[in-house]
């Protein structure tokens, strides 16, 4: 699939503000005939497809035409005639630069072009508007791309600013979005770590992941805190991450983790490691040698500083709750016998797990964070990998050696991440991942933190917490290069999804791209919504039109259009594999049984095959739900 072409369409599809009346501005530019002659130097000028009664300050001839230029004034429409009208062809040098001299412009190649593209399309000039065309363009990579860009920003009424410019241009880049997330993902891998930086970090992951890598990480994870959690040093989940190679097998847990902390000193700090994990880490250490010393002044004293770093800024230590189960951890295992007491790994591991939770409010440490400092570098990926496979192993079919604990671990943690994973064969998780993803993108940001200004006390200012305002936080940060061009592109692509949508009277129109995992594989869903409103503001459910855009790993390119008039349906499918009705057959009565449980009713499914164009199915056209002829007043929501 080509985005670029697919999102080139939509930007094309006519405006729902396509029939708006055109508004004449002091200065703009534009070309008209003379239709009629009327006394007082008045007259009926046809501008593009509309007509206008104009004050003309020169006398003319009907049936001409001519360049004007629009003149202050109340009342009717005033036209200054600057130049005669171009030729049939619209190849006039003379006349190019003439307008452009008219306002001061240089004629240069690319000016005159603009003017050209402009005048072709019969838009309206004004000078700032060829000014800030001529910068922008200069910029874009693809001059026609730009062109058709200021043509869509002009036709749809957009704010003629750099910002939307960049946005319009960055969507028709023929990149898919969740390309462009990895892009990302893996520059900022080479950053310095801060909250925003490991923030979005963690939200790319989330979007970037396929089923199979989300497993692993989701496995990974609650095997994690089982252990940390763990209250003898051989437990289950111990035993899992020795099994997938987390771990050496013959070693101890004492072993385990006075090796990770003797060594941590030595090792390069890795990628993406918070500053508190390695002070949390650092000061561990420094316990477990003052506990084998049996130091017992020095211990109090660094689990002084543990209790510190624990209860952060927002508590006073001895309220802290993380403070107080320190001091009892420290103070319980003080009091054991010394041949006990020897084994210090115990106490190390719920320490971690006291901290993991502070960690994870404050820094989003996880516990596979943890393991990576117990474990070598290239254990934590090779791990992952088999411990996903593990998952994904029938229980009867799980290793001999596993013990009935072990298996029962592997099967609750099997059907945990089952419930958080998508599920696309199940409409009700399907909805709700579909939410969750336009939502964690921040396609609503705007509404949602207007909201929250309104309603501080209703809305918790972490649910609004999204991709999009963690990339313009990132931004204002001081990061390298490549990482802060990476995040520009995909918060341009974010804002240029937004600007297509618009609104006329009680209509809508909005288009949202996402990625969606499957197991080996992440690919886009493209998603264009057309409908309108009910007088309270919400959405009539019973009359939209919804088109879905995917590539499918066996079924390549596909669109879904569903119609839906006075809660009936009609969907039409297009794709190019042969058979695929017979295929679909037995799903399309469960699909009119679900549908009627909704108050719906199936009126017919069709099967199309693509038309040959240009090879690509996503270059088909789609008219407009609604004829917008009758509304007038377009708002853009951004």
């Amino acid at each position: 699939m080509e985005p670029a072409n697919l999102i080139q369409s939509l930007l094309r599809q006519e405006t729902l503000s396509a029939h708006k009346s055109t508004s004449f501005k002091p200065g703009q530019i534009v070309q008209g005939k003379l239709i009629k002659l009327f006394p007082n130097q008045t007259a009926e000028v046809l501008i593009g497809t509309q007509k206008v009664i104009a004050q003309l300050e020169a006398p003319l001839s009907a049936n001409d035409r001519y360049w004007f230029q629009v003149q202050p004034g109340e009342g009717k429409v005033h036209l200054k005639v600057l130049l005669p009208g171009l030729d049939s062809g619209g190849r006039s040098p003379a006349t190019l630069e003439g307008i452009l001299n008219s306002l001061s412009l240089p004629a240069t190649k690319e000016n005159i072009e603009i003017v050209r593209f402009f005048l072709k399309e019969q838009l309206p000039i004004t000078k700032e508007v060829l000014n800030s065309a001529a910068l922008w363009i200069k910029d874009s990579k693809s001059f026609d791309d730009g062109l058709e860009t200021l043509k869509q920003m002009v036709v749809k009424e957009l704010p003629f600013v750099k910002g939307v410019f960049t946005a319009l241009t960055s969507i028709q880049k023929n990149e898919s979005l969740h390309s462009i997330l990895h892009k990302l993902a893996d520059e900022l891998e080479n950053t310095q770590p801060t909250q925003a930086s490991q923030q979005l970090k963690s939200i790319l992951t989330q979007l970037v992941s396929n089923l199979k890598e989300k497993t692993a990480a989701a496995g990974l994870e609650l095997v994690g805190k089982e252990w940390l959690h763990a209250k003898s040093d051989s437990s289950p989940a111990f035993k899992i991450l020795q099994a997938v190679g987390i771990f050496p097998a013959p070693a101890t847990e004492q072993e385990v983790i006075e090796t990770g902390l003797v060594d941590f000193s030595k090792k390069p700090i890795l990628a993406g490691q918070s500053r508190f994990l390695q002070r949390t880490i650092a000061l561990l250490s420094d316990l477990y040698r003052n506990l084998e010393a049996n130091h017992s002044q020095a211990v109090h004293e660094v689990v002084a500083q543990l209790e510190k770093l624990a209860a952060g800024e927002k508590k006073p230590l001895d309220t802290s709750p993380q403070s107080v189960r320190l001091q009892n951890l420290v103070s319980e295992h003080l009091s054991q016998g010394q041949q006990t007491m020897k084994n210090h790994a115990g106490l190390i591991r719920n320490i971690l797990d006291t901290f993991i939770q502070t960690a994870e409010q404050r820094d989003a440490v996880k516990a596979a964070d943890i393991l990576a400092v117990f474990s070598e570098v290239n254990k934590i990926q090779t791990g992952r990998e088999q411990l996903s496979a593990l998952l994904n192993t029938d229980i009867n079919e799980q290793p001999l050696s596993f013990s009935i604990q072990e298996k029962n671990l592997i099967e609750k943690i099997t059907t945990t991440i089952g419930h958080k994973l998508p599920n696309w064969e199940e409409g009700d998780n399907i909805v709700r991942q579909l939410k969750d993803l336009i939502r964690t993108i921040g396609f609503g940001h705007e509404y949602e933190l207007t909201e929250w200004l309104k309603n501080p006390n209703q809305l918790s200012r972490e649910k609004i917490e999204s991709l999009k305002p963690l990339l313009l936080q990132f931004l204002n940060e001081q990061s390298p290069t490549a990482a802060k061009e990476a995040a520009e592109q995909v918060l341009n692509r974010i804002t240029g999804l937004q600007v297509l949508a618009q609104e006329a009277g009680p209509l809508q129109q909005f288009v949202v791209q996402v990625p969606i995992s499957f197991w080996d594989r992440t690919t886009d869903l493209t998603m264009q919504w057309s409908g309108r409103n009910n007088e309270d503001g919400t959405i009539d459910p019973n009359f939209c039109r919804v088109l879905f855009y995917l590539q499918l790993e066996h079924l390549d390119e596909t669109i879904v259009d569903m119609q839906v008039q006075n809660r009936v349906l009609n969907i039409s499918i297009i794709n190019s594999t042969s058979g695929l009705k017979e295929l679909a057959q037995p799903f399309i009565q469960p699909l009119k049984t679900k549908l009627q449980e909704l108050d719906y009713q199936l009126s017919s499914i069709q099967f199309e095959q693509p038309a040959k164009t240009d090879g690509s199915l996503f270059s088909k056209k789609v008219g407009p739900v609604y004829d917008p002829q009758q509304y007038k007043g377009v708002d853009v929501r951004i």
